[in-house]
């Protein structure tokens, strides 16, 4: 497995790569700005980037928007130190296929790494139920929910239907 850690800051992405490392037969790659992380990405088309929303001279959610352009199927789990809602629904939007605070304990981290990387989605347990008290305060926003088998939240945003 190939993943790319994309933090500006080197204390993260060290312990991050850390406790990584202790996964077999994976590969991690580091980069602390957009253009590292594009280089990075175009060299290694990693299985999974794992992207702060915090990034100098721009921001995670751009960078988000360009490795779509550069892949559609890109994999994308969002890592940071906001856990409000509406941080969260925008990264959904843009096309993130999951969310971890990092307040968020190591394992359910890499629960999530292993969900999106295995094709699914992954909200963080704790900002999924403040995302439902979120959606219920604007009901402009569409968000469903789903509970698979192991009991831990998914979900998927999608513009409000016109009618």
């Amino acid at each position: 497995m190939k993943i790319l850690i994309v933090d500006d800051h080197f204390v993260v992405r060290e312990g991050l790569h850390r406790l990584l490392a202790r996964v077999p037969d994976i590969y991690i790659r580091e980069a602390a700005s957009t253009q590292d992380a594009l280089v990075a990405f175009r060299e290694d088309r990693p299985d999974l980037v794992l992207l702060d929303l915090n990034l100098p001279n721009s921001s995670g959610l751009e960078l988000l928007d360009r490795l779509l352009l550069e892949d559609k199927k890109v994999r994308v789990l969002v890592f940071s130190m906001h856990a409000e809602p509406n941080y969260v629904v925008e990264a959904l939007k843009a096309g993130a296929r999951g969310y971890v605070s990092k307040s968020a304990p190591a394992e359910e981290l890499m629960t999530a790494i292993r969900r999106v990387t295995g094709g699914g989605q992954y909200i963080e347990r704790e900002i999924a139920s403040k995302l439902t008290r979120y959606i219920a305060n604007h009901p402009f926003q569409r968000l469903t929910l789903e509970i698979d088998g192991s009991c831990l939240p998914t979900a998927r945003v999608s513009e409000p239907s016109q009618s």
